[in-house]
């Protein structure tokens, strides 16, 4: 048995080493995954059309499976992170043109992502468009990361604050005001009463007759 990778983890920008299956051994020399293979989702949700990133051998002898395309580079002029870059950025909208669409769902087949056209900027600007594209979505990541951390503590302190309000901590209290505990028991126990009352009293009220009606006299 080999891993492979289902094409629901090929995202963007990383590759999930935990969700991977296991398949039989078979057509192993056809699909077995190399250092510098670039990877394109097959489709499914229009924007995972194309989507991917680069197998760096984050585990030995894996394959790809068949919603799941492989390229690989016949040019060590080319990166494959720049490839691939290309491809999570201006090949989205590419791919949703060139593709097939239905309702919700688009794909793409092995035709599309050869007509598939990358810019071959010099080596080493491929390199600095690389080295500047890593800088800036490291800075978005790490802002992500304290927009969630954020989050999480905002939401422990809201539910700090309510506590602290419901147990009447938030001001300086009274010590002859009476508790919320109590006052709210009273409220309670009149809205009790009042029901009780309410009851009692629909259940004594006399109906009212209904009005008689004189029959209309003959008119002559």
């Amino acid at each position: 048995m080999l891993d492979a990778i289902p094409a629901h983890i090929a995202t963007s920008l990383a590759i999930d080493r935990d969700d991977l299956d296991e398949v039989p051994f078979s057509d192993v020399a056809a699909l077995r995954l190399e250092t510098g293979d670039v990877l394109f989702t097959e489709g499914g949700d229009r924007d995972k059309l194309g989507r991917g990133w680069v197998w760096s051998d984050e585990l030995p002898e894996c394959i790809h499976q068949n919603h799941i395309f492989r390229a690989r580079l016949f040019t060590n002029e080319m990166q494959p992170r720049f490839v691939s870059h290309h491809g999570n950025t201006f090949g989205r909208v590419w791919f949703t043109k060139a593709g097939k669409q239905t309702t919700n769902l688009a794909s793409i087949n092995m035709g599309i992502l050869r007509r598939f056209p990358v810019p071959v900027p010099p080596a080493d600007e491929q390199q600095e468009i690389v080295k500047l594209l890593d800088e800036k979505l490291s800075q978005i990541e790490s802002a992500e990361l304290a927009i969630e951390h954020n989050l999480r503590r905002a939401a422990r302190l809201r539910q700090s604050i309510l506590k602290q309000a419901f147990e009447g901590k938030l001001v300086p209290q009274d010590p002859t005001d009476e508790p919320a505990s109590t006052l709210l028991e009273r409220i309670n126990a009149g809205n009790d009463a009042k029901l009780k009352t309410t009851n009692a009293a629909d259940r004594t009220r006399t109906p009212r007759p209904a009005a008689s009606r004189k029959p209309a006299e003959n008119q002559t």
